[in-house]
């Protein structure tokens, strides 16, 4: 599903409206009906307050409040701070409808309205924000001055970048995308988000002839002392991924250790890595590595002689924000895995500039390095060297654990090595990844989730995606019965 920044929602709006001839009004209708049906969804016996303001964003919410007129269901207009206290006071079960500012705002809130959101904000009520919550920037998803905390973003068309960034991601709710009848001809976005719908029947089924020769061979590089678990993470994780091999490289003051405990992995010690890259279908270098002039030296064969997808995380990455250029010599794909500091060594920027700009980093590292960029955290971004993202609805806090990266790291190796389409091979295996914790999380009820939870359950998650059979909120939010094609990101 395209997501799309503010300006290219305009294009789009007057592709439609100037090109294909379809009137604004026949636009604001659908838009409000579409929020008119969620409203009735959760009406529920609340009583219910519209916030209408002066644009297109308040006609859509004048359309929503006629529906509601024409069945006869009460609701209260309210323009000030005042009025919306006492419509609060007269109903401690309210449905609020905000309809203030949508895509268009270009200053930050200031009063009177400020305090109408605030109200808002304090208020036990149930919000719905009919395309973007008001205050919120659609391309930097930034609070302008204040913004509304919706528990349901109905928006049209497409989502916004905005939602996917900064305090967008706790503003917006549930999304729903209504379609509207927008066109995106004439419109070009490299951008989309990925939710269970897309990632269903992935999988495919193994010939009955084929063996462990015809699925690659993975080498797993890193580990020292203290730092054992990193590698065998991310061991395991390959394992698990359908590879057909796996080899683990260690450094010789651990080797027996992680000798004694990898069952199905085959292991060696780093010492030997000129020889260990050949004949490798894909190559993981950096967990629990450590930082040193032998790692660097070690990183930086494996980067210039490589003939195979290099997935560089974890301390792979602190050893390449050393020298960046090396970059330059690589023979072979190369995918990043940073987590946000990590992103930052290699930009040379601090961490908070790369959290409000997640998109814009990837994009922009990807495509000065011609590389694959995996930028972890909530809402993870994929950017390929052409610079197309992916933003993936999945995973949740609660995956936050030391190991994960680690866990991630050996999966994307690992089905690499299988020899697929690269792309597509990394969305399918973050999305795994993420989608997994969701599965654990819901569960264990909200109980936090380690990376060798992560591990055990690929099998059982692969096969919930294979079959279509999916538990989050993109199944049970769609409503039945709808005259929408609703599209839903749950939060």
């Amino acid at each position: 599903m395209k997501v799309l920044s503010t300006s290219q929602m305009v294009a789009c709006d007057q592709y439609t409206i100037n090109i294909l001839g379809i009137p604004s009004h026949d636009l604001m209708e659908n838009a409000g009906r579409a929020l008119f049906e969620r409203i009735l969804y959760h009406r529920n016996k609340r009583g219910l307050v519209f916030l209408i303001g002066p644009g297109n964003n308040g006609g859509d919410g004048l359309v929503a409040a006629n529906l509601a007129q024409a069945q006869l269901i009460p609701y209260t207009i309210v323009k000030t701070n005042d009025e919306l206290l006492a419509a609060l006071s007269q109903n401690s079960h309210v449905l609020i409808v905000d309809a203030l500012f949508g895509t268009g705002l270009k200053h930050d809130v200031v009063e009177p309205i400020r305090s109408v959101i605030e109200s808002v904000n304090s208020s036990n009520a149930f919000v719905i924000s009919a395309d973007i919550p008001s205050g919120i920037s659609g391309d930097t998803g930034k609070i302008m001055g204040a913004a509304i905390m919706a528990n349901e973003t109905v928006t049209f068309g497409y989502p916004k970048i905005g939602f996917f960034q900064n305090d967008g991601l706790s503003h917006t709710g549930d999304i729903y995308v209504a379609d509207i009848g927008l066109s995106l001809e004439g419109v070009s976005s490299n951008t989309d988000i990925l939710t269970y719908a897309e990632m269903v029947s992935t999988a495919t089924e193994r010939p009955v002839h084929s063996n462990k020769g015809d699925y690659g061979h993975v080498l797993i590089m890193g580990g020292s002392r203290g730092c054992e678990g990193a590698v065998r993470l991310a061991t395991h994780a390959a394992l698990r991924s359908g590879v057909g091999l796996v080899t683990t490289a260690v450094p010789e003051s651990i080797y027996h250790l992680i000798a004694s405990t990898q069952l199905e992995a085959m292991t060696q010690t780093l010492a030997h890595n000129h020889e260990l890259v050949k004949n490798k279908t894909a190559i993981v270098i950096g967990p629990g590595m450590g930082i040193s002039d032998d790692a660097v030296s070690e990183f930086e064969h494996v980067i210039t002689q490589s003939q195979c997808p290099v997935i560089i995380d974890a301390d792979g990455i602190n050893n390449l924000a050393k020298n960046v250029s090396i970059l330059k010599k690589a023979k072979a794909p190369i995918i990043l895995t940073p987590h946000p500091k990590e992103m930052a060594r290699l930009l040379n920027k601090d961490v908070a500039y790369v959290e409000e700009h997640r998109l814009n980093c990837s994009k922009e590292f990807a495509t000065t390095h011609h590389v694959y960029v995996v930028l972890k955290g909530y809402r993870t971004v994929i950017t390929t060297p052409t610079s197309h993202s992916w933003i993936i609805a999945a995973g949740n806090p609660y995956m936050a654990t030391g190991g994960m990266g680690d866990v991630l790291a050996g999966l994307i190796g690992g089905m690499c090595a299988m020899g697929e389409d690269i792309t597509q091979t990394i969305i399918q295996a973050v999305f795994l990844h993420s989608a997994t914790a969701d599965y654990l999380s819901e569960k264990t009820k909200g109980a936090t989730v380690l990376g060798s939870d992560v591990i055990t359950a690929f099998p059982k998650v692969s096969a919930i995606l294979k079959d279509g059979s999916q538990w989050t909120l993109d199944t049970h939010l769609i409503p039945k019965h709808s005259q929408n094609n609703w599209r839903v990101i749950g939060r």
